[in-house]
């Protein structure tokens, strides 16, 4: 009798555990997303022109649009906190409308889960990198190209919402700004040297992203 009493238990033992909380991150899983960012930025640019040991500066504030695409790869460290890198290429649109540009994010992303549901997430994260931005002048009868890179910071949120077991929805809302140092200078497609002047761009902005993400 006791023997069939300790078989009872057993049996029932598991229907009375509730079963465990499926997250929408987790140790060890793999995470992929493409998306489409629009953001706006304020701009200073800087110019430096070396004159007999003497240096004349030159400071324009504007503002600039950006369009990207953020491709964004991570991979779970713990339910709660991932490390993965980010690419995104796009434009970078300011004022003068005679010029065409070529901007390029890229570094690496730790991402922490503050919210881990099992079709919703709220996630915090960080972007450190580097940026290169390419700016080509048509105006004046002279092509003239302007070639910056320096670094990238940046921080924001997002809300992830699943949409099956592998595909979600997500939403993101970033501060990012840059450094970036004038690299290179021509003007028609002959080098210009910099000895003479040097140049520096920061940005400051804000950016909205919605894209697509996949788990594995």
């Amino acid at each position: 009798m006791k023997s069939h009493r300790f078989a009872f238990l057993l049996a029932t033992v598991p229907l009375l555990t509730p079963p465990a909380l499926a997250q929408f991150h987790q140790k060890r899983s793999f995470h992929a997303s493409l998306g489409a960012a629009l953001g706006g930025h304020s701009t200073t640019s800087t110019f430096t022109f070396h004159l007999l040991g003497v240096d004349f500066s030159k400071t324009q504030n504007d503002g600039a649009a950006t369009f990207t695409i953020p491709v964004q790869v991570g991979y779970g460290l713990s339910d709660a906190f991932s490390l993965g890198f980010f690419l995104e290429p796009g434009n970078y649109l300011d004022s003068n409308l005679t010029r065409t540009n070529g901007l390029f994010l890229y570094g690496i992303e730790p991402r922490f889960y503050a919210v881990n549901k099992e079709r919703f997430a709220w996630m915090l994260g960080l972007q450190l990198g580097g940026t290169a931005l390419r700016i080509t002048d048509n105006g004046g009868g002279k092509t003239k190209e302007s070639r910056y890179s320096g670094s990238v910071f940046g921080m924001g949120t997002a809300l992830l919402f699943g949409l099956s077991d592998r595909i979600d929805l997500q939403l993101h809302f970033r501060y990012i700004a840059t450094r970036m140092p004038l690299r290179s200078y021509s003007e028609d497609g002959k080098s210009v040297s910099t000895k003479d002047f040097s140049g520096e761009l920061r940005t400051s902005g804000v950016a909205a992203q919605l894209g697509a993400g996949f788990r594995f």
